[in-house]
């Protein structure tokens, strides 16, 4: 509340005042110059990337030892990770999809939330409460750092389907661990996955169903989407990003210098 009328005054004075903007998607980028009225020329994209020396393909035994922590089984388990609200990260509508698999198709995997809670948590935890499914979806709470990636490694798929994000970095984490995700098609994600076929409308229970049981029953299908999102994670590296942030620096220095 207080922050929010906060922003709506700074950020627009901030950006005006600033020489260059540097932002994490072209996403971000477009509502910057709609919403901010900036010059485009003003803003330049610096993609977000991963620690590639932690969010990175395990082997199937380093990654059972830490899943047994949390009384987990390899590839046993569908994952979302980040805060738990509502409606915002849409968890609800993952978490509808899900039930209705356990109920109509029989499924057998697990549903892990990984996060801490946020606005209006309690939808969620309330809703997960009245379901006869609500012993197979396990909420973590927030994990050690160390662990994460393992989670990320060991899950069969990754649900995304955050309503608005400026880049969605946990997509991303569990495509550089070699596991495959489902995300919206709105917001940044179609510009994070590209060509991927792993978007589907963010408020579509079916073509949310349709896409994870298509993933869950046919193995070479979902072997095939894991294999191209590693691929597709490669292409962001913190080196590149830092180079744009240092050409931004330099240009900088050389306005004042004048």
């Amino acid at each position: 509340t207080l922050r929010m009328i906060y922003r709506k005054i700074s950020d627009p004075l901030l950006a005006h005042r600033s020489d260059f903007i540097m932002t994490v998607s072209q996403s971000s980028a477009r509502d910057i110059i709609k919403y901010l009225h900036v010059k485009e020329s003003k803003v330049l994209v610096t993609p977000n990337a991963t620690n590639k020396n932690k969010f990175k393909l395990y082997n199937d035994e380093s990654v059972q030892l830490i899943l047994n922590k949390y009384d987990l089984s390899f590839k046993e388990y569908l994952l979302f990770v980040g805060t738990i609200d509502f409606p915002g990260k849409n968890i609800k509508v993952i978490l509808e999809a899900f039930f209705e698999l356990k109920e109509k198709e029989s499924i057998t995997e697990k549903l892990v939330i990984i996060g801490k809670k946020g606005h209006n948590a309690e939808v969620i935890f309330d809703y997960v409460d009245k379901s006869p499914y609500k012993d197979q979806v396990i909420f973590t709470g927030y994990l050690p750092d160390e662990d994460l990636p393992y989670l990320y490694a060991g899950a069969k798929i990754m649900l995304y389907l955050s309503l608005y994000e400026g880049f969605g970095l946990p997509v991303l984490e569990a495509m550089s661990c070699g596991t495959p995700v489902i995300c919206s098609n709105t917001s940044c994600f179609p510009e994070i996955v590209e060509e991927l076929d792993v978007c589907v409308s963010p408020n579509d229970v079916n073509a949310v169903k349709e896409k994870t049981v298509k993933l869950i029953k046919d193995d070479k299908y979902r072997n095939e989407i894991a294999e191209q999102c590693y691929k597709k994670s490669i292409k962001y590296n913190w080196k590149d990003s830092a180079k744009l942030y240092n050409q931004v620096f330099e240009q900088t220095i050389e306005k004042y210098k004048k």
